[in-house]
């Protein structure tokens, strides 16, 4: 076997680490039921200016990645995001949800929302804190 150190890794190379480690994780905890995401477009461009993105797992969704463009920040349009991305999943048979955010990101957004704290990971990256949130969909 040979050990490869790259920067510049290719998509097939990453895909296949992605695809082994989801088939030894779902031997352990069963497989991924889907892969949600809710998107916010433009109306007359179609360009996609927000969404939210998890997959299921069990009876949980785990959410990756929460974004809204800065330009329409403020405006409710992540809570929108979060209710409908939650609202999916309990049709989907989810009791959970859990996600994480950065200091410089969002943490004091998810708890008017109904999540709670965790875990919290200081000086995670550049001085910054990883907090780790969960909430109920029951």
């Amino acid at each position: 076997m040979i050990i490869e150190v790259t920067t510049e890794a290719q998509v097939n190379d990453l895909q296949a680490v992605q695809s082994g480690l989801r088939a030894f994780n779902e031997h352990h905890l069963g497989k991924s039921k889907a892969r949600i995401a809710v998107f916010l477009r433009d109306p007359d461009t179609g360009a996609v200016r927000g969404g939210a993105v998890g997959f299921i797992a069990d009876t949980e969704i785990l959410i990756d990645w929460v974004w809204v463009d800065d330009a329409l920040r403020g405006q409710g349009y992540g809570r929108r995001l979060l209710c409908s991305l939650e609202d999916r999943a309990v049709e989907e048979g989810c009791t959970r949800v859990t996600l994480n955010t950065f200091t410089f990101q969002a943490p004091d957004f998810y708890p008017r929302l109904g999540y709670r704290k965790i875990a919290e990971i200081p000086d995670f990256l550049c001085g910054h804190t990883k907090t780790y949130f969960r909430k109920s969909l029951l």
